[in-house]
C-alpha cells in the first residue's frame, strides 16, 4: 500500500479544483494509466456506485463499468475529458444491471474502490484481477491510503508506476 500524506492530498484536491474535475476522476485516470502500462489492449475498470432505488440500498451493490480504448488512442483522453465522460456518458447508465452490460460485451476484471471525501463504496466480495482502493486514513490528518490487491499474482512495479503518475 501507499500512503498519500495530507499535503499530497491537498495538492491533488487543489489540482482537481483548478481543472474542475473530481478527485474520483483523478483516481480513475491514475488507475487507467497505471494499468495501461501493463496492457495495450482495451479494458474496463469497474467501480461501486450507488444508483439504486432506495428500497434496494441494503441488498445489492451496483458495479459501474468505465471502458478505455487500447493503445495510443486510449492514452489521449485528458482527465477533464474522463471527468466529463464519467458524468455525462457513464453515470446515466449506472443503474443498468451488470449482467445486462456483460451480455453486451462489456466485461471487467479491474476494480476501483473510492472511499474518500464522503464516498463510501463498499469493497466488492468477488476477486478481481486487480483492486485499487483509496481510503481516508484513520489519523484524521487528511492522508489517504491506496491499497493494491491482486487476484492473479503480482503486478511488478505497480506501486512505483502509481507514484510516478501521481508525482
Amino acid at each position: 500500500s501507499i500512503t498519500l500524506g495530507g499535503d499530497t492530498r491537498a495538492a491533488l484536491e487543489a489540482y482537481c479544483r483548478k481543472e474542475n474535475i473530481s478527485l474520483f476522476s483523478l483516481a480513475l485516470g491514475v488507475m487507467h494509466h497505471t494499468v495501461g502500462a501493463y496492457s495495450h489492449e482495451s479494458f474496463a475498470i469497474g467501480t461501486v456506485y450507488d444508483a439504486r432505488p432506495s428500497q434496494f440500498r441494503d441488498m445489492f451493490v451496483n458495479t459501474v463499468l468505465i471502458p478505455f480504448a487500447k493503445g495510443v488512442e486510449g492514452g489521449k483522453e485528458t482527465l477533464k475529458e474522463l471527468n466529463d465522460r464519467w458524468k455525462n456518458d457513464i453515470l446515466p447508465l449506472a443503474s443498468a444491471p451488470y449482467d445486462q452490460l456483460s451480455a453486451q460485451g462489456y466485461g471487467c476484471n479491474l476494480c476501483l474502490v473510492f472511499n474518500v471525501g464522503g464516498n463510501s463504496g463498499a469493497a466488492p466480495t468477488a476477486k478481481s484481477d486487480l483492486t485499487v482502493a483509496w481510503t481516508e486514513y484513520s489519523s484524521g490528518d487528511g492522508s489517504v491510503d491506496v491499497f493494491f490487491e491482486s487476484g492473479i499474482g503480482s503486478w511488478p512495479g505497480i506501486e512505483d508506476r502509481f507514484n510516478q503518475i501521481i508525482g
